[in-house]
Formats: structure tokens, sequence, C-alpha cells
């Protein structure tokens, strides 16, 4: 099958956290499409972009643009990018802006290249070079947990994919009984 996109490739994988979200931000959406037609695209350069960023802007997006927040409100329900991370230096400081564009129960969905399937220093844009397990283990951030995720390989096909939510904080009653028997277990000297 040809794709026109890397977006095209990772679609039917996640299209099922897309269907019903109002506010979608596709960052680094490039030139060809966005991973839906109505998603806010954000990039460094013309095509696609709704909104055009400087490249320092892209570290703080939650903080940059005026505009960005007129066409989304307060927050998004996905922030969507393919193939962009490896290109931004300070990967972290960029994970944390964009999870703070999310609402409460937002997702980011990030598409990378995987490095046993694609040789990421081929291309002098990359700075960063991950597998799958290794992205797992050390790049999620401490807000998020995984939901979903896996590997999209075959003919021009080098990718992982992995769908994150912001962890969720027990509710009212578990965080009363975990301090309640946290005290009780105090006073009997546990």
């Amino acid at each position: 099958m040809e794709f026109k996109s890397e977006t095209a490739k990772v679609r039917q994988y996640v299209q099922k956290y897309l269907d019903g979200k109002e506010v979608i931000l596709d960052i680094g959406c490039g030139t060809v499409e966005k991973i839906t037609p109505a998603a806010i695209g954000i990039d460094m350069r013309f095509g696609l972009a709704d909104i055009v960023v400087n490249p320092a802007d892209i570290y703080h997006l939650e903080k940059s643009s005026r505009l960005l927040k007129q066409c989304m409100g307060e927050r998004a329900d996905v922030v969507f990018s393919s193939h962009c991370l490896e290109h931004l230096a300070d990967f972290r400081t960029v994970l944390s802006s964009w999870t703070q564009l999310l609402k409460k129960d937002g997702l980011l969905i990030l598409y990378l290249p995987d490095e046993r399937y694609y040789d990421n220093f081929r291309n002098p844009e990359h700075v960063h070079s991950w597998n799958r397990d290794e992205w797992m283990e050390i790049c999620i951030p401490d807000s998020m947990e995984v939901l979903d995720g896996g590997l999209d390989v075959g003919p021009n096909r080098y990718s992982f994919w992995v769908v994150l939510g912001k962890k969720r904080k027990g509710s009212w009653l578990a965080r009363f009984l975990g301090s309640f028997r946290g005290s009780r277990s105090s006073e009997s000297g546990a």
C-alpha cells in the first residue's frame, strides 16, 4: 500500500481516539495532510499549518501564541504529532509543553521512527534516535500514562505509535481511605 505521508500510516491505529474530539492539534503537520481535516495544524513552515510558529516557540506552545488560544479555546482534546519529536533537541521540555495544552482527559498521540527499522541519523535534521522499548522506558512524561501503542513496520513502514493519557488521580473516596489507613497504621506503631 502506498501512503502519502507518515500521518497516513498511523491513522488506522489512532482514528478511534480522534473520533468525536472537538479540538485536535497536529504539531508538525507539514505540507501533505493533517491527521484530520479539521485539526489545527501547527508547523514552522507554511503548507497546511493554520498556525506558523518560530522554531523556538515549538518548545513552549502553551505560552507562545494568542492565535493558538483563539483557535483551540482553553485546552485541546488531542495533541497529535507525527515524525516531529526526533527533530527537537530538548524533547522533554517539548513534551511537557504539549501536555500542558491538553484538557484533563486529553490525549497525546505520537508517531515516531524506530531506530531498529530506520536509520535516524541518515536524516541530518534528526537529533534523536529511539526504539519503541527505550522510548517507553525513558521518555514518557511523569504526568502521563500509556493507553495504547505498537509497532508499525513493513514495506516503507518503520515507526512506532503511542497514545498517552493524563494520569488520573484516585477518587476522593480512595484518597480518603488511603489517608485514613495511613493514620491508623502510624497510631499502631507499624
